[in-house]
């Protein structure tokens, strides 16, 4: 074994061809053959081959296991899934900067601008850890910037809440579905947060309910109109 000028190791193999005696069609002189053993090719800046399709699927197993709410689950899935079957992209590599750019746009004439965030973000978050995972060493979305849409809830006038409260019966359902309308329309949670609550989050005596699991951090929201009763003129609260 010999090392040439360039750094790279050169072996020298003798290889016989035929056994001697064997065969006298085949030459039984030694054949020295010249074996150039180059270093390792330096690896890829980027895992070529690494299918989107899994790439998702592990991605969305590592959001299981960071304990994100299955609402959030539901959406990182329907959104990366409708992003592949859309772009019919097969591998990350092809994830270029202009085809999450003119996904983002065919988004928009048919989605709202606030669903439309919506995707960019899910987008966003799954190219950051592909990065951090090392299937991915640049973000693809880097330089990419949407302004997050200026929408208020739509917040239903008094006359629809008090014709929801009056078709609620007078029966234990009906008493159960009034409370929870008169809590939606007070505090202004999403429907999942209250189902959520639990009697020790109440509190009857401040008027305010601490609620869990809600987007970000727990908070303390009021819960007045829940915990009182309609006025003798049918319009307006009062305290019980």
């Amino acid at each position: 074994m010999a090392r040439d000028d360039t750094g790279r190791q050169t072996v020298y193999q003798i290889c016989t061809q035929g056994v001697a005696g064997s065969n006298p069609a085949v030459s039984t002189n030694p054949i020295t053959t010249r074996v150039s053993a180059a270093d390792p090719p330096p690896e890829p800046t980027q895992k070529a081959g690494a299918h989107l399709v899994g790439a998702i699927e592990a991605f969305l197993l590592s959001r299981r296991v960071a304990s994100c709410y299955s609402r959030t689950l539901e959406v990182y899935t329907a959104n990366l899934r409708r992003f592949q079957r859309a772009t019919g992209l097969s591998t990350l590599e092809t994830a270029s900067p202009l085809a999450i750019q003119r996904y983002l746009a065919g988004l928009q004439g048919r989605l709202k601008p606030i669903s439309v965030h919506q995707h960019f973000r899910c987008l966003r978050t799954f190219f950051a850890w592909c990065v951090e995972a090392d299937l991915l060493q640049a973000h693809p979305m880097r330089g990419i910037a949407m302004r997050v849409p200026k929408t208020l809830p739509t917040v239903p006038e008094d006359d629809a809440v008090r014709r929801l409260l009056a078709a609620c019966p007078d029966t234990f359902e009906g008493r159960r579905n009034k409370a929870l309308v008169a809590l939606l329309a007070d505090s202004g949670l999403r429907i999942s947060e209250a189902l959520r609550l639990r009697i020790e989050d109440m509190s009857f005596a401040a008027r305010t309910i601490h609620v869990r699991g809600g987007k970000g951090a727990a908070m303390t929201a009021s819960a007045s109109l829940a915990l009182r009763q309609p006025s003798a003129s049918g319009r307006g609260w009062r305290g019980a």
